[in-house]
């Protein structure tokens, strides 16, 4: 057996909690099978992020809202804003990760990271918003996979192949209780547009709460999905809404990867 790198060991570093409490995630238990393609580094700023948002101040980096010394990176947006010079002129503030952190079939992925809702968060019963999702490359679609606020509920939907209809997903309860702490994400991802070899399961803070293995979560022929972690909300301009302003955190923002076994 060989010795893991260093960037491996800081990786399994990062998903230690979520090894320990997701029995089965890894081949025989072992955390290094993933090779750590991006770990989020706010000690360096967020200058090499890309951003779609109505103004770059709309995200920043900040104190971490529960532990002192700590940073995160804030996201807000406001109904106000004009949003006509950012992607398709819908509501969004949303930071990518850099653009060779790419999701490809024929790979798997463990993707982790931590949100965390104001105490005073203000929750839209009349609309959604996203807050998490791979978005497909070239091809037009609803997202091959996305973690969404409905009313004071998470939902999950995965889409691909020919399935690309919207949908509310499955939820998950109960967003509302987690308002004023940090909640953990892991997603174990291998995309496949036939669903064959599809993965698509999610943990939350340690347990599982969606498993769509076997679900068409890719489309045919794409290599370039990519990652966005934000809010966005593309009914917000058009459709009654509960909401003028919304805010979250994000931070532990981490990527690993493997090849999938034949």
């Amino acid at each position: 057996m060989t010795r893991p790198r260093k960037a491996t060991l800081l990786f399994s570093m990062f998903f230690r909690l979520s090894v320990a409490q997701a029995t089965g995630l890894f081949d025989g238990g072992d955390p290094h099978t993933y090779r750590t393609s991006f770990v989020l580094d706010l000690r360096h700023g967020m200058k090499d992020l890309p951003v779609q948002a109505a103004r770059r101040e709309d995200i920043t980096l900040a104190d971490d809202p529960v532990t002192p010394g700590n940073r995160a990176v804030h996201v807000e947006i406001n109904r106000g804003e004009d949003f006509s010079g950012v992607a398709n002129g819908s509501p969004r503030t949303e930071f990518l990760l850099p653009s060779n952190i790419r999701l490809a079939p024929g790979r798997e992925y463990l993707i982790r990271w931590r949100t965390y809702l104001p105490r005073n968060f203000a929750f839209d019963h009349q609309q959604w918003e996203i807050i998490t999702q791979i978005h497909h490359g070239a091809l037009s679609g609803p997202p091959p996979f996305m973690l969404t606020l409905s009313g004071a509920d998470y939902a999950v939907s995965v889409r691909g192949g020919k399935n690309t209809a919207h949908g509310s997903g499955v939820r998950i309860c109960c967003a509302m209780d987690d308002v004023g702490r940090w909640v953990d994400w892991t997603l174990q991802y291998a995309p496949d547009a036939t669903g064959r070899r599809a993965t698509t399961r999610l943990w939350k803070d340690g347990r599982q709460v969606f498993n769509g293995d076997g679900m068409p979560n890719a489309y045919p022929d794409d290599s370039r999905a990519y990652l966005k972690f934000g809010i966005y909300k593309p009914e917000w301009l058009i459709e009654p809404s509960d909401v003028q302003f919304l805010e979250i955190y994000y931070s532990v923002v981490a990527v690993g990867e493997k090849a999938v076994r034949p």
